[in-house]
C-alpha cells in the first residue's frame, strides 16, 4: 500500500512540478527507498520462487529508473547553478545537491536486495563530476567574457571588493559586517557571470561530464581516477517481525570510499572480463581503515595529528615501520584498482577526504620502488577539466619569480633590491652560504609533491648546469650582515598580524635565504634555455610587495613563488563578536562572522607571506605583507601555464566534502591558471632547490623546437 500511495504521490508531481525540483526528487529517491525495503521482505517471505524472482526484477527495474531520474534532474540542476551562479554559491549549491550521491551510490554498489545495479554507474558519475569543484568552474566560465570592454573593470570592482573582506577578516569582524562585504563582493561576481553568459551565447561546454568524451581524450595507457565518500547505506532482514507481521528490516550505514575509473575506448575493447567498459566503479570499502592508515604512515614521516601538511625535516627520521604502513595505505587505496588500471602508464587523479593529505606518488610498492616510480600521478579537481581546450603558448613567454623576501621590508625598494631583470637572469657570484642561514633556510617549503598537467615529470637530453651554491652571499646580505633578516623573533612577537594569531606563524615569519638563490637560479634556467628571447622578472627583498605580484603574475607565463605559506583558522575563534539577535532569541541560526569565514570563505584563512608580512597592522588592521587565497583567485592568470608556490603547506586548507580544499592551489586554479605545483610537504631548502632547478630544466630542455612534437 505505502509503494502504490508513493507511486500516485509522483504521478501527481511529474505533472505539476518541473522535472529538477527539490520536491520530485525527495519523493523519486523515497518511493525508490519503500521499493527496496519491500523487495527485501519479499526475499525473506514464504512464496513461489519464480513470483518472487519476478517481483524482484520489476522492483530492480523500477528502482534504476527512479534512481537515474534523480541523478540526471541533479546534473541539469548543477549544471544550470554554476552558469548562473557566483563561485562560492556554485559551490555551496552543489555541495548541497551532492548529498545525493549516498543513496545513488548504495544502489548502484548494492544495498543488499538487487545486487550490483552497473547501469547507474555512468549517471552516477556525471552527477558526481559535474558537482565537483563548481567553484573552479564557475570561475572559468567567467572568463569567457574577457574580450568585453566591461571585464576588466569587473575583475578591478571583484579585486577591491575581496580586498575588503580581506580586511575585516584580518582585524577581526561581526557578522553583520561580513555578510555585507559578502554580499558586495558576489554581486560583482554576478556581474560577471552574467556577462561572461552573454558573450557565449549560452554555450555550456566544460559544465557537464560526457563519459564518452572524456574517455576518448585518454590513450591506452592512460587512465582517469576519481574518489569519492559517502555513506553507505544497506539493508537487512532480522529475525523478528515488525508490527505488521511480517519480517523486520534495517537499515545500517557506514562510512565508505569508492572510485571511478575512466579508460579509453581502446584499451576496454580488449579487456575480455570487462569488454566496451569505459567506467568502472570500484568499492573501496568503509573509510574508517583508510584514515586509521593514512594518519599512521603521516605520523611516521613526521606529521602531527593536526598537520594538515608532512614535515620531512633534514634532522628528522622516519619511523622504522613506515615502509610498512605506507604499504598498508597503498594496499586499502589503489591494489583494488589494480585491475583497471592494468597497462596504464599515466593516472589522473581527483581526490577526495582524507585522500587530499596523501601523496600518492611517495606510497612505497616494494622496498625500492615508489608508485610515483611506476605511474606518473596527476591531480585534478574534478575530471571536467579534461574536456576544456586550451590555445598552445607561442614562444618563451615571461618568467616572473619572487624570492629571498624581507618581511621587515616596508615595501619600499631600496637600492640593493632586483625588482627586474629584463631579458636576463642576474650574475649569481660564488660564495658560501653561512650556517645560521643555512639553518634558517631549512625552513622552507618542499617543491613539487602534486601537478595538475602533464608537466609533472618531463623528460630531455642536454640539461644545462646551474651553480646553485653561487650568489649566496648576495642573497643572504641581510643575515650576514646584521641586516634586516637578522631580527629576532621576540622583536616579531609583540607585533604579529591578528589573522595569524594562535597559529603556527604568530611570531613572524623567520627569513628563507636559500629561496634567492633558488629563484637566481631557476632565472639562469630560463634565459640559458631561451637565450635573447627571453624575459626573466625578479622581485626579492623589498621589492617581493603584494603589489608586485598583483601587478606580474597577470603577464606571466610561468610564476614562482618562494616564500611562506600559512593557514591560520585558529585566528578567528578570538574575534569578538556577539550572537547575532536573532540567535540568541532562538528564531534563527545564524552564523557569526567567525563561523561564516571558516564556513563560507575559508580561502580569507590561508594565504602568502611577502614584503612586510612581520609588519605592525595599518590604521585598519591590515599587514601589508600578506596576500590571501581569496584575493590570488581574483586575478586573471589566463596567460599563465604554470605557477608554481614553493612554500610549506601551499595545499593544505580546509576539507569541503566533494569540493576539494580551500587552498592556494584551488585560489590560483580559479584565477585561470592551466597547471599549479604545491606542496603537502616540508623539507630542507637545498633540497627544494635541487627539485625546482631539476624541475625547470627538464621543462624548458622539452620546450626546444626539437622537441616540440613531444612537447605537444
Amino acid at each position: 500500500p505505502a509503494q502504490a500511495l508513493e507511486e500516485k504521490v509522483l504521478a501527481v508531481f511529474s505533472r505539476t512540478l518541473p522535472d529538477e525540483h527539490p520536491r520530485l526528487q525527495r519523493t523519486r529517491g523515497s518511493l525508490a527507498g519503500t521499493i527496496l525495503m519491500q523487495q527485501a521482505r519479499e526475499l525473506h517471505a514464504p512464496g513461489e520462487e519464480g513470483e518472487i524472482l519476478s517481483g524482484t526484477l520489476r522492483g530492480r527495474e523500477r528502482c534504476m529508473e527512479l534512481i537515474a531520474a534523480v541523478c540526471r534532474a541533479q546534473v541539469r540542476t548543477a549544471r544550470a547553478t554554476i552558469l548562473t551562479s557566483p563561485a562560492r554559491e556554485a559551490e555551496d549549491r552543489c555541495s548541497s545537491l551532492a548529498k545525493r550521491l549516498d543513496v545513488s551510490l548504495s544502489f548502484a554498489q548494492d544495498s543488499g536486495v538487487f545486487g550490483p545495479l552497473r547501469e547507474l554507474e555512468w549517471p552516477i558519475f556525471a552527477f558526481a563530476e559535474t558537482t565537483r569543484g563548481a567553484a573552479i568552474t564557475s570561475a572559468q566560465l567567467t572568463r569567457r567574457a574577457a574580450h568585453s570592454p566591461n571585464y576588466g573593470g569587473l575583475r578591478d570592482a571583484l579585486r577591491e571588493a575581496s580586498d575588503v573582506l580581506v580586511d575585516l577578516v584580518q582585524k577581526g569582524t561581526t557578522s553583520e559586517e561580513f555578510d555585507r562585504a559578502r554580499v558586495n563582493r558576489e554581486s560583482v561576481e554576478r556581474e560577471l557571470v552574467s556577462l561572461a553568459r552573454t558573450l557565449s551565447g549560452g554555450v555550456e561546454s566544460g559544465v557537464e561530464i560526457d563519459v564518452e568524451s572524456l574517455a576518448k581524450r585518454l590513450d591506452e595507457h592512460e587512465a582517469a581516477v576519481a574518489f569519492r565518500r559517502f555513506k553507505k547505506s544497506l539493508v537487512n532482514v532480522v529475525d523478528e517481525l515488525d508490527s505488521t507481521g511480517r519480517p523486520a528490516v534495517r537499515v545500517t550505514s557506514v562510512e565508505s570510499l569508492c572510485a571511478f575509473v575512466v579508460r579509453s575506448p581502446k584499451f576496454a575493447a580488449k579487456q575480455d572480463s570487462m569488454p566496451g567498459a569505459v567506467l568502472t566503479l570500484v568499492d573501496l570499502g568503509p573509510i574508517e581503515p583508510i584514515e586509521e592508515a593514512a594518519r599512521a604512515w603521516r605520523a611516521g614521516l613526521g606529521a602531527s595529528e593536526s598537520s594538515r601538511g608532512v614535515a620531512a625535516s633534514a634532522s628528522a627520521e622516519s619511523a622504522p615501520n613506515v615502509h610498512a604502513r605506507g604499504a598498508l595505505l597503498r594496499e586499502k587505496i589503489l591494489d583494488p584498482l589494480l585491475r583497471v588500471l592494468s597497462g596504464a602508464e599515466r593516472i589522473i587523479v581527483v581526490l577526495d577526504d582524507v585522500l587530499h593529505i596523501v601523496p600518492l606518488d611517495a606510497l612505497p610498492l616494494d622496498e625500492k620502488t615508489l608508485v610515483g616510480d611506476r605511474w606518473r600521478i596527476e591531480t585534478r579537481t574534478t575530471l571536467t577539466e579534461l574536456l576544456l581546450s586550451y590555445d598552445l603558448f607561442e614562444g618563451p613567454g615571461e618568467l616572473v619569480a619572487f624570492g629571498d623576501v624581507e618581511y621587515e621590508a616596508s615595501g619600499v625598494e631600496d637600492s640593493g633590491s632586483t625588482p627586474s631583470t629584463p631579458n636576463a637572469a642576474p650574475a649569481l657570484a660564488a660564495a658560501d652560504v653561512p650556517q645560521e642561514a643555512a639553518d634558517d633556510g631549512r625552513r622552507a617549503s618542499a617543491g613539487e609533491v602534486r601537478a595538475t598537467d602533464t608537466e609533472q615529470r618531463t623528460t630531455g637530453d642536454g640539461l644545462s648546469t646551474v651553480d646553485i651554491t653561487a650568489g649566496a652571499a648576495d642573497v643572504h646580505r641581510g643575515a650576514a650582515n646584521g641586516g634586516s633578516h637578522a631580527v629576532h623573533a621576540d622583536s616579531r612577537a609583540a607585533r604579529h598580524a591578528s589573522i595569524l594569531r594562535g597559529g603556527a606563524w604568530a611570531q613572524g615569519f623567520s627569513a628563507l635565504p636559500g629561496t634567492g638563490v633558488e629563484v637566481r637560479g631557476i632565472a639562469g634556467c630560463f634565459s640559458d634555455q631561451f637565450g635573447g628571447d627571453a624575459a626573466p622578472t625578479l622581485c626579492e627583498h623589498a621589492s617581493a610587495t603584494r603589489e608586485r605580484l598583483f601587478e606580474l603574475a597577470p603577464k606571466a607565463r610561468y610564476l614562482h613563488v618562494a616564500t611562506h605559506g600559512w593557514f591560520a583558522p585558529e585566528s578567528i575563534t578570538s574575534w569578538s563578536d556577539p550572537e547575532p539577535i536573532d540567535k540568541l532569541s532562538g528564531l534563527g541560526m545564524r552564523m557569526t562572522g567567525a563561523e561564516q569565514v571558516k564556513g563560507m570563505s575559508p580561502m580569507l584563512l590561508c594565504g602568502l607571506a611577502l614584503a612586510g608580512a612581520n609588519l605592525p597592522e595599518n590604521a585598519v588592521g591590515r599587514v601589508p605583507g600578506l596576500v590571501t587565497a581569496d584575493e590570488l583567485s581574483t586575478l586573471d592568470l589566463t596567460n599563465c601555464e604554470l605557477v608554481v608556490l614553493s612554500a610549506c603547506d601551499t595545499n593544505v586548507g580546509e576539507r569541503r566534502a566533494g569540493q576539494g580544499v580551500a587552498s592556494l592551489q584551488k585560489a590560483l586554479q580559479m584565477a585561470g591558471a592551466r597547471s599549479v605545483i604545491t606542496s603537502l610537504w616540508k623539507v630542507p631548502d637545498e633540497a627544494t632547490k635541487e627539485l625546482m632547478l631539476d624541475f625547470y630544466r627538464r621543462l624548458w630542455v622539452q620546450k626546444k623546437p626539437k622537441a616540440k612534437a613531444l612537447w605537444e
